[in-house]
């Protein structure tokens, strides 16, 4: 309650504190890269993707209670920071309450994918397709969770339409041999022109 206050009366001194936290940031990320050899060896992020170096996921919970406007003075800025600390920047867009800045988050060059995770009752696929749309669109790779229900069917589907070639599916499979095929079937899919 009090930073939504500051935000408003103070913006100044929360733009100074926020640009500490992202100099704190790089010091901290730089520290994990060297313990975790990260840089040598590379690293799994939180949806389960592996890149060769350093992968962030950052998430902005707080954005469903802010404007448009505060996620531009306050959040985009340390985005734009942080994401020179990672290979990979993987942006976790929580809640439909969130979804007024997807338009905001798209127009950073920096995030890779954006993966997000829908209100609860609204987990199914049909739910968010039309965000699933706008996100690709502007060309972002996208993260599709299990609970999404996803059939291998519509995984091809989705891969075939979405323009962007980072997707990563969460999905089962009964064993290593179905894995491996659909991971082959989707490699022979031609993406469709835009």
């Amino acid at each position: 309650e009090n930073l939504l206050l500051d935000m408003m009366l103070t913006p100044h001194k929360i733009a100074d504190a926020m640009q500490q936290i992202c100099r704190v940031h790089t010091t901290v990320m730089s520290a994990y890269a060297k313990a975790l050899s990260w840089d040598t060896i590379g690293c799994i992020g939180g949806e389960g993707t592996y890149i060769e170096g350093r992968q962030s996921r950052p998430q902005c919970d707080m954005s469903c209670m802010i404007s448009p406007q505060m996620f531009e003075a306050f959040v985009k800025p340390c985005l734009v920071s942080e994401a020179q600390d990672a290979d990979a920047f993987v942006y976790h867009l929580d809640g439909s309450g969130s979804l007024k800045h997807v338009d905001a988050l798209c127009s950073l060059p920096e995030i890779d994918l954006i993966g997000y995770i829908p209100d609860q009752g609204k987990e199914q696929w049909g739910y968010s397709k039309s965000l699933y749309d706008r996100i690709d669109y502007h060309n972002k790779g996208q993260v599709f969770y299990s609970f999404s229900g996803l059939s291998h069917g519509d995984i091809k589907k989705i891969w075939r339409e979405y323009r962007s070639k980072k997707l990563v599916f969460h999905t089962s499979v009964r064993s290593k041999s179905e894995a491996e095929d659909l991971i082959g079937e989707l490699t022979t899919i031609e993406k469709m022109p835009r």
